[in-house]
């Protein structure tokens, strides 16, 4: 957000300066401390009970588990939407749909 902001009151000027918000420096600090701890770590759990692909674009979504498809158009505001943001929303429709009897939402 705090690029976004810099960005726009710099008309898109990528060599502007960004001022970070204390809540900004805070989760910055959080990651440089946490990362060296899970440095090589995968962020991926092992074993797994599904494997469910997504996909969309600026027409429509689609998704497939274990040989079963799904998917649909987007509304018109929906595709307004920048396309990692449909990205997201094809991810959650995918899981609401293959995942929603599975423990898929438990983190490792």
């Amino acid at each position: 957000m705090n690029l976004s902001a810099a960005l726009k009151a710099a008309a898109q000027d990528y060599e502007t300066k960004v001022n970070l918000s204390p809540g900004s420096k805070e989760e910055l600090t959080w990651w440089n401390t946490h990362m060296v701890s899970s440095n090589g770590r995968s962020v991926l759990i092992k074993d797994h009970n599904l494997t469910i692909d997504s996909d969309a674009s600026n027409q429509g979504w689609g998704a497939s588990c274990q040989g079963v498809s799904t998917g649909g158009p987007w509304s018109t505001l929906e595709k307004t939407s920048h396309i990692n943001c449909l990205e997201m929303m094809a991810a959650t429709l995918a899981l609401k749909t293959f995942a929603k009897t599975e423990r898929a939402y438990r983190c490792c």
